[in-house]
């Protein structure tokens, strides 16, 4: 899914009428969690050497990492400590599908460090707040947990404001 993503960069870039230095990706979900990986560079040069940069990164309720289980002792880490590129996170304190925790435990010390990350929690959000079609949409989620999809429109008004004044002021540079 990376190398589609920089695959997809790549084309944009060799357009003639795209700023490649405004190509910019904002990922929900899933989507989110291969932002958080591409918001270090080094990530994009190891699995496509030479697609240009990514400008900005959004991650709409993603997640930034696994613990460690039985299966992988060593855990897994998706939001590098090498983070490079702005990048915003937006993640919902009730998720229990893509529980904010797994970012906020590494966000503060990537900002500290100087990393170019922002985040946004909302206190009422769940996962998929943004989605009206799944309003009230449960299931169990990978990590076990009961989820309930419950959309806000304020939240997803709100989100979307951020998400396109982050974009603009970070891929304008």
């Amino acid at each position: 899914m990376i190398k589609d993503i920089l695959d997809g960069v790549a084309h944009l870039a060799a357009l003639p009428y795209v700023d490649v230095k405004r190509i910019s990706l904002a990922g929900y979900s899933k989507g989110a969690l291969l932002a958080n990986w591409l918001a270090t560079n080094a990530v994009a040069e190891a699995l496509r050497p030479g697609t240009p940069p990514l400008a900005a990164l959004v991650s709409v309720y993603g997640f930034c990492g696994f613990g460690p289980t039985r299966a992988r002792p060593q855990g897994v880490t998706i939001l590098q400590s090498t983070v490079d590129r702005p990048l915003l996170l937006l993640m919902g304190a009730l998720d229990t599908e893509t529980p904010p925790s797994s970012c906020l435990e590494r966000l503060p010390a990537l900002k500290a460090a100087g990393a170019p990350v922002e985040w946004h929690v909302y206190p009422d959000a769940t996962h998929g707040w943004d989605d009206v079609e799944m309003d009230g949409f449960t299931k169990t989620s990978w990590n076990g947990q009961r989820v309930i999809y419950r959309h806000d429109k304020a939240i997803t008004e709100d989100s979307r404001r951020r998400i396109f004044e982050f974009l603009r002021d970070k891929s304008a540079k």
